[in-house]
């Protein structure tokens, strides 16, 4: 089952890390367009590459000094443990980008890529994680299911379960280590999703 407690982002500001800064997640899109001042075209595909390579190792010493080591993980009800530290890719581009930001991440020893529906990347994450040679075991997948798809309590249950069996699919294994609800939403379609994640948990093995 899910953690029941979960952290809500909204849009970065230039600190190094998001809003919440105890989450602990650094953005791809925050690190090529807004650290050290530096901003690199959207049409030098092999310059953004080589930036968020450059960018992700310059900036790991601060979020470490700050929150924990990249190895530091959080004991889950479930016994299973969560890496505290991770890649958000939020606003990264679907398709190569995230996929080379998520090689790039990995590389440097990041063992937890937080994405979502609503970013429209989830098979680029999962393509880098594929590519990076790094063991599914080893690495943390966190996806979140699209909040309007829960607005309407009479079809929330149908329509969670469904987007959590589509996001699996879209990210290519068996699994996803950690499922979230991207936004309260209405009380009572909360629940019936809430619901949804329960079921999905037991039918495609949701860790």
């Amino acid at each position: 089952m899910p953690a029941k407690r979960s952290r809500y982002r909204s849009h970065l500001i230039p600190t190094g890390t998001c809003v919440q800064a105890k989450c602990g997640v650094v953005c791809a899109d925050y690190v090529l367009r807004h650290r050290s001042g530096l901003y690199v075209s959207d049409g030098d595909q092999q310059l953004r590459f080589a930036a968020l390579s450059i960018h992700l190792g310059s900036i790991m010493s601060t979020v470490t000094a700050n929150l924990a080591s990249l190895s530091s993980t959080a004991p889950l009800n479930n016994g299973l443990k969560l890496p505290v530290i991770g890649l958000g890719v939020y606003l990264t581009e679907p398709g190569a980008t995230t996929k080379e930001a998520v090689l790039s991440a990995l590389k440097l020893g990041y063992r937890h890529v937080d994405t979502a529906q609503f970013y429209q990347n989830e098979a680029d994450v999962g393509a880098g994680v594929r590519d990076s040679g790094v063991p599914r075991d080893q690495v943390w997948i966190t996806s979140k299911v699209f909040p309007q798809l829960w607005q309407d309590p009479n079809t929330a249950f149908d329509k969670t379960l469904a987007a959590v069996q589509e996001s699996v699919k879209r990210i290519g294994y068996d699994f996803i280590d950690l499922m979230l609800l991207h936004a309260p939403g209405d009380a009572q379609g909360r629940l019936e999703a809430w619901r949804a994640l329960e079921q999905a948990h037991n039918q495609v093995n949701m860790s």
